[in-house]
């Protein structure tokens, strides 16, 4: 076995033990039982579940800039998707020096799908920024789309 194919392998290992001490711990927290078992019934259910949502990422797509200005006030917009819930979603806009102009969270919108950020600061050289957003599940696994304007 070569080791790259063994470093794989463990750190597969190390997140599916991870993924087991989340969903272990969610059966002893009633709030998350009480949001898995909204959809699922039964506390074996509630571990299987637990545990699938702790071995998967959301997944970030459809990042649309194209209203982006530089203004105050500029939406812009990432659909993001788990299998179970997003439960937040980060902005993060750089300028074209790689210094970060402004950050925070975007509101979920009523689709349940788009994540929208209302910009607070102008940028007066928007083309060449950097946009990153970070959406989070509630195991905390995160993952991370940029876009250069």
């Amino acid at each position: 076995m070569t080791n790259n194919m063994l470093s794989a392998q463990q750190a597969n290992r190390q997140r599916f033990a991870k993924a087991v001490v989340y969903a272990k711990n969610s059966l002893a927290n009633p709030a998350v039982v009480a949001a898995y078992a909204a959809i699922i019934q039964g506390p074996r259910q509630v571990y299987l579940a637990a545990l699938k949502d702790a071995l998967r990422a959301p997944l970030l797509v459809n990042l649309q800039t194209n209203a982006y200005t530089g203004a105050v006030g500029d939406l812009i917009r990432v659909q993001a998707m788990d299998d179970f819930k997003v439960v937040q979603v980060e902005f993060k806009l750089f300028a074209t020096d790689g210094s970060l102009l402004e950050c925070g969270q975007a509101i979920r919108s009523n689709n349940g799908l788009d994540w929208i950020y209302t910009t607070l600061v102008c940028n007066p050289q928007p083309k060449g920024s950097t946009v990153l957003v970070r959406a989070m599940d509630l195991p905390r696994n995160h993952c991370e789309l940029t876009q250069v304007l």
